[in-house]
């Protein structure tokens, strides 16, 4: 199975705003970097799979959510 940075970036989108959460405010709370928060919801990068935890955790989902296509509603 491939991963696209495009669908991890639109999860990632998807889910944060869906818990009401700022780029920033999911630094804080993940321990993630802002910088590395916006290149992955822009997808110009690749989240490894110790931030990837790190997000899922905060977001309260799985690392599943971030990678694969699903169907989010808000």
């Amino acid at each position: 199975m491939v991963f696209s940075k495009e669908q991890t970036a639109t999860n990632l989108r998807a889910l944060r705003t869906l818990r009401n959460l700022s780029q920033r405010d999911l630094a804080d709370v993940s321990g993630v970097s802002y910088e590395s928060i916006k290149g992955y919801e822009s997808g110009k990068s690749v989240m490894s799979l110790e931030n990837a935890a790190k997000i899922a955790d905060a977001l309260d989902c799985s690392v599943d959510a971030l990678v694969i296509e699903l169907q989010i509603t808000a």
